[in-house]
């Protein structure tokens, strides 16, 4: 062959090469959204601009490791998403093959993509209504910037509907699947490699390299204040880059299902054995993480799943006794290692012992301070006396009788009520704040014996006696209304008190919210003792534990409303496709593990929040769901 032949006949190899990257480059986002986002981590600085509050404390530095960052890359990807969006529908404008953003040339009216695609209506609702809460809200630059511990802003859920919408838009072969699948692969593999170490108390995080990766130009600064919650626990707690060990369970609810439906509709063996093996790591990872909500929430999906595949299932009922065997030896094999009985594990989370304080509650007076302990009312007052040019304090108890209790005070200044058992085992102690002025400690003995050893101080003011609060500030005690778990405040690990102190938020901004990213300022964070004895007697509270909550009220039920409405359109309409569908079809198996994977999602988000560690990849899910939908429908 000559040179002249070989010339010609690599050219259009190239070009078909060209073509297909061309074809292709689309994609680019919504693979950056799979196997980019959420492994994003890196240490950001920040002021929370938390001082105004009296349960905050005055510092002006924060740390963030996990949130940030994932929230910037995802903006900047969606804005790319926008940009490509609006090009590409404009070139195509008139285009008669053109079903995206075709209009109805009858009425001249509605864009024939609404009646084609009603899920968009709720979705672009819902937009403009969480756009609109933000706008309005008394604290809307919390929204518009991201707040303390959450840092999901108006502009990432705005992002999160441009992932869902730009995915159905650019999916539009089965070709494009291969993609996705392999960018989803590359994720699973550094998350499960990440995963099985944490289980095994060696977390990557804390190793030189790991803190030279988050750091980056801080590390000599930095380098031996990097901390992280979950490493080195007890029980070897699984977070990998999704900042909580509840998000793991979270994303195995959302991911699972998809894992097992690509086992299904692999052709080639290497490729089951590859998702198989995903599988079973990401489930083991799930177990180490402690995730309660994955263990529910898995069970579900799996019910459902028999709704599509159940003659499927009869016809190979070998599959499903298979991958019980397996996921059963794994999960007792996991709980035997730790020493954790299963069947209590399960039972505890949904029979929670009920509430039974000690201490129940704390009235500040103007003269005296009211402590209603161990069923008995103890009133304290304190007046700080001069004598013989030293400074003092002089006590006065009494009970709710009015009756005065005797008291007395070591050599060491700590002050007992001796001759009255009922209090024991009680203990107070004055000390002197930095400005001179006295506060009293109220303290007991042993350290377990009074509410898990919490200490509370009080000061008397000119306003009358105060609360010195986690944030090292003055204030009064308020006692939250609140809305159903009367005597169950531990209900699913404490959420109990959350969700009944959030309802009446929600229902008091019911229309547009209290604002993006704004909970943390409009729970009660002011309630303290409920909130000590429901078991936060040192965490900020800066979220409700459910998505639904969170939603209804940052956002407004209204809002609450259309993001149900955009899920729900998409189940039905998956039912309905998938209901009489032969499973044997790849991109059928493909479909359904998506459905199942958002049911997951939807079922985790009763005990969990949106955040950016995950929520991208729910509504990427929705949007490429969507897109498979119709891809489907276009091959019947």
């Amino acid at each position: 062959m000559s040179k002249k032949q070989e010339t010609k006949s690599a050219a259009p190899r190239q070009a078909g090469f060209l073509g297909k990257l061309l074809a292709v480059l689309p994609l680019f986002p919504v693979l950056a959204v799979v196997c980019i986002v959420p492994l994003v981590t890196h240490f950001y600085k920040y002021n929370p601009h938390f001082q105004e509050f009296l349960w905050f404390s005055n510092t002006t530095e924060a740390y963030d490791v996990f949130l940030y960052y994932k929230g910037l890359v995802l903006r900047i990807i969606a804005v790319i998403m926008a940009v490509y969006m609006a090009v590409d529908i404009v070139r195509n404008r008139g285009k008669e093959n053109d079903s995206y953003a075709a209009k109805d040339t009858q009425t001249g009216k509605l864009p024939a993509i609404f009646k084609t695609n009603p899920w968009l209506i709720p979705l672009i609702a819902f937009a403009i209504l969480a756009f609109l809460s933000t706008l309005v809200s008394g604290y809307r630059s919390f929204g518009f910037s991201g707040i303390y511990e959450q840092h999901e802003s108006i502009w990432v859920v705005l992002s999160y509907c441009m992932v869902c919408v730009y995915t159905w838009y650019v999916v539009r072969q089965q070709e494009d699947l291969g993609w996705i699948a392999g960018a989803f692969a590359i994720l699973m593999i550094i998350l499960i490699a990440l995963g099985i170490p944490q289980l095994l108390g060696k977390d990557f995080f804390e190793t030189d390299l790991g803190r030279r990766l988050i750091l980056g130009d801080l590390y000599k600064e930095a380098k031996d204040r990097l901390m992280f919650n979950f490493s080195g626990s007890g029980n070897h707690q699984v977070f990998m880059t999704l900042y909580n060990p509840n998000y793991v369970g979270m994303f195995a609810n959302l991911a699972l299902p998809v894992l097992l439906s690509l086992v299904l509709a692999s052709k080639k063996i290497w490729q089951k054995l590859f998702w198989a093996a995903a599988s079973l790591g990401m489930f083991v990872c799930v177990l180490g993480s402690g995730s309660r909500t994955f263990l529910f929430g898995f069970a579900f999906c799996l019910v459902v799943a028999v709704f599509f595949y159940r003659k499927w299932l009869l016809r190979h009922i070998y599959v499903p006794i298979l991958a019980v065997v397996l996921f059963i030896g794994a999960g007792a094999y996991y709980f035997h290692s730790i020493n954790v009985n299963f069947v209590s594990y399960v039972k505890n989370a949904l029979q929670p012992a009920p509430d039974n304080y000690i201490l129940s509650d704390i009235v500040l007076h103007d003269d005296h301070i009211e402590l209603d302990y161990n069923g008995a009312v103890l009133n304290i007052s304190y007046n700080v006396v001069t004598e013989d040019g030293g400074t003092g304090v002089i006590y006065h108890f009494w009970d709710g009788n009015g009756k005065d209790v005797n008291y007395q005070v070591s050599p060491e200044g700590v002050v007992t009520l001796p001759d009255a058992p009922v209090y024991d085992p009680m203990k107070f102690q004055t000390y002197m704040t930095t400005s001179g002025s006295y506060y009293v400690n109220v303290n007991q003995a042993p350290p377990d014996a009074w509410i898990d050893g919490i200490v509370w101080n009080f000061t008397k003011t000119d306003d009358g006696y105060k609360i010195f609060t986690k944030g090292g500030k003055t204030d009064d005690i308020h006692v939250a209304p609140y809305i159903g778990f009367e005597n169950r405040n531990h209900f699913a690990t404490n959420r109990g008190y959350i969700w009944s102190r959030t309802l009446p938020v929600m229902l008091k901004h019911a229309l547009l919210g209290t604002g993006q990213d704004t909970f943390v300022i409009y729970f009660p964070q002011d309630d303290y003792v409920t909130q000590y004895n429901a078991g936060f007697s040192q965490q900020l509270i800066t979220k409700p534990h459910n998505m639904y909550l969170q939603i209804g009220t940052q956002n407004g039920i209204p809002a609450l409303l259309c993001f149900l409405a955009v899920a729900l359109i998409y189940l039905l309409s998956s039912a309905k496709l998938y209901w009489k569908r032969d499973v044997n079809d790849p991109i059928v198996i493909t479909g359904i593990g998506l459905a199942l994977g958002v049911v997951g999602y939807l079922f985790s988000g009763m005990l969990n929040d949106s955040m950016v560690v995950v929520a991208p990849l729910y509504w990427l899910m929705i949007g490429l769901g969507l897109a498979v939908n119709r891809i489907v429908r276009t091959k019947a």
